[in-house]
């Protein structure tokens, strides 16, 4: 039976999401951020995970390892 609530896990934050890829969205946007907007981070703050990443897409990518996400057909 799948979960109803996914929790964010990300330093100082606890938000509630009903499915896992609104999660994964809120963390690209909220948290991980990007160049053009001036709130790039490129280290997974995920329970003090600590992995760098070079690049947005890397840590995006490395995310998936956190999350119960269903892969694309």
């Amino acid at each position: 039976m799948p979960r109803s609530q996914y929790t964010c896990r990300w330093l100082d934050c606890d938000q509630l999401f009903g499915n896992p890829e609104l999660l994964f969205d809120h963390l690209c946007d909220e948290h991980i951020g990007r160049k053009s907007s001036n709130n790039l981070c490129l280290v997974c703050c995920w329970n003090n995970c600590g992995t760098k990443a070079a690049k947005r897409d890397h840590l995006t990518s490395h995310l998936k390892v956190h999350l119960p996400l269903k892969r694309k057909q």
